[in-house]
């Protein structure tokens, strides 16, 4: 009795462990009813253990008194029913393990590429398309925003990919026409078995909408990604306006509807949010027209070369108002709010965050030499009444009079999670 009880106590334990590290142990049955993913546990299962425990003990007492023919009876009973527990634990813990099984399928990683393509006028090639939209296929959903696309465009960047042989099907595609430019939000995803179960899940909104640009707006597509009870998430493209008034009218809409999300476990976003890097302390200025102050050459040039090396990057990503380690004299009040509103990716915290996204010279492609880099970011021709170009000049008015650099990475990605989602970005 004492082996056989051993033995089943271990295969107890056992299956104890192999269900999520002791689903119920000793110091729960306060509770018995405990959960997995919504499952309840089975009564038969405790009935059988209490069972198992009693009856053993029972049959260890009256053996010891009893004569041989009763202890041999009771001795078969006391294997029969333990043998019968273990089975009801055993039947019990199918839809344990089942839902567990559930709950596991639902937290795979899952590859979700987000795109901000503002090229403005020019188009993508095919083989741009290709690069852009697949990459290397590790994704499993990609998401593009073109914004400020031209209105004659007869093709999606995402349709000229698909033409051109990325592994991808267009789940949806939807855009909007304005005055000048055309906004298409495109979701896309990998041929194979993810295209059989992740799917849209109600119709594309529009939101944060600037009061005077209705081009800067947000516009999001909802998806699910796996099949049926699996995680849904806003997929969102945003473009903010570079207007102090304006831009806080589109951060009101967007604390709303942030605040309004159901039924999603949260929402990620790539766009422009049109926050430049604070003027470094060590930064020379000069007096240009007016109360306008503007970079010193040497001080153009100190910029270009620590942008020249991942290093030097990483330093001048410092001065991103939106990543948690700033060096600079203080944010802005719009990257204060957003920073409330959203989690941004920690650019300073990468092993390269790459060349800014702004403010280039058309036409012109960044490189290791600072030579070059001078032409990329401070290469532009002087504006009307501009005595340099408007690359150098020190913006004090969006960010309530925070002094800012016509530069940054003003295209990135950010997201944001309900307190009662379980995913991990």
């Amino acid at each position: 009795l004492y082996t056989e009880t051993v033995v089943i106590w271990r295969l107890w334990c056992r299956a104890e462990r192999d269900m999520n590290q002791s689903t119920f142990t000793a110091a729960q049955f306060g509770g018995l009813f405990e959960t997995i993913d919504g499952a309840k546990c089975s009564m038969r299962s405790w009935v059988a253990f209490f069972a198992l425990l009693v009856l053993c003990f029972m049959s260890c007492i009256i053996a010891s008194f009893a004569w041989a023919i009763i202890s041999i009876g009771l001795c078969v009973f006391a294997v029969v029913v333990p043998l019968l527990a273990v089975f009801a634990y055993i039947g019990g813990s199918i839809i344990v393990g089942y839902n567990e099984s559930v709950h596991r399928e639902r937290n795979v990683n899952w590859k979700v590429r987000m795109v901000n393509w503002k090229v403005g006028m020019q188009r993508p090639s095919e083989a741009e398309a290709v690069c852009v939209v697949s990459d290397d296929a590790s994704a499993s959903v990609v998401f593009i925003c073109e914004m400020e696309k031209p209105r004659d465009a007869a093709k999606s960047a995402a349709h000229i990919a698909v033409a051109a042989g990325a592994p991808y099907k267009i789940l949806h595609e939807f855009q909007e026409e304005y005055k000048k430019y055309v906004v298409t939000v495109s979701v896309l995803v990998r041929k194979g078995p993810d295209a059989e179960c992740i799917v849209k899940v109600g119709e594309p909104q529009s939101f944060c909408r600037s009061p005077v640009r209705p081009h800067k707006a947000c516009w999001a597509q909802t998806v699910r990604l796996g099949p049926e009870g699996s995680a849904v998430l806003h997929l969102v493209g945003a473009n903010m306006d570079p207007h102090d008034e304006e831009f806080h009218a589109q951060l009101d809409q967007m604390d709303m509807w942030l605040n309004g999300m159901t039924g999603v476990e949260g929402a990620l976003f790539v766009g422009d949010f049109n926050c430049r890097l604070a003027c470094p302390p060590w930064a020379s200025l000069e007096s240009a027209e007016g109360e306008e102050q503007i970079l010193t050459e040497a001080a153009a040039e100190t910029i270009c070369s620590k942008l020249a090396s991942a290093h030097g990057r990483r330093e001048m990503a410092q001065l991103d108002p939106l990543s948690p380690f700033f060096a600079g004299r203080s944010r802005s009040r719009q990257a204060l709010r957003l920073r409330d509103m959203l989690k941004f990716d920690p650019l300073d915290e990468q092993s390269d965050p790459g060349f800014p996204t702004y403010k280039r010279t058309p036409g012109k492609v960044p490189g290791s030499d600072s030579h070059n880099l001078m032409q990329v970011f401070f290469g532009m021709p002087p504006e009307k009444r501009q005595i340099a170009s408007p690359q150098r000049y020190v913006n004090g008015n969006l960010g309530g009079g925070v002094e800012e650099l016509q530069m940054g990475w003003l295209d990135r990605a950010a997201w944001r999670l309900l307190p009662s989602s379980r995913l991990i970005i």
